[in-house]
């Protein structure tokens, strides 16, 4: 009996599972389509303008995704430092949330020459996790279960 309500609960997770990437992938392609005429109708009005105004004035470029990724670093760091006592697969949030920071750290001196801050205390929590870790399972932090 329990297995087969087992089986039903789970078909029916992944049947919303699969219905959320669907989902996501229609939100996706419209917000695509969107940024696209949006993007026709700049080029259109720039062309309008070139035409009466004869010159041509240089806007300052945007800075953006400067710490991209740094964000998902924080916060699976803080998981990780958090829920290290939950079990030793925790560890995994630490080394993705550890590439996460790595990543934007690098975009951000590569491409920006700065240092982005908010990354960095991401990768210290990461290596934190997995030092936490690491001193649970060699017994020297008490279990807490």
């Amino acid at each position: 009996m329990f297995e087969t309500l087992a089986l039903v609960l789970l078909a029916l997770a992944f049947g919303v599972l699969l219905w959320t990437f669907v989902w996501v992938a229609k939100l996706l392609t419209h917000r695509a389509k969107v940024k696209e005429r949006g993007k026709k109708k700049a080029v259109a009005k720039k062309e309008i303008a070139e035409e009466f105004a004869g010159e041509e004035e240089e806007e300052p470029e945007m800075v953006r995704a400067r710490g991209y990724g740094a964000n998902y670093g924080l916060l699976l760091g803080g998981l990780s430092c958090g829920l290290f006592w939950l079990s030793p697969l925790v560890v995994a949030l630490s080394f993705v949330g550890g590439f996460y920071s790595v990543r934007a750290i690098a975009n951000g001196i590569r491409h920006f020459r700065m240092l982005v801050w908010w990354a960095l205390f991401g990768l210290v929590l990461n290596i934190g996790g997995i030092a936490l870790q690491f001193l649970s399972m060699l017994g020297m932090i008490p279990s807490l279960v």
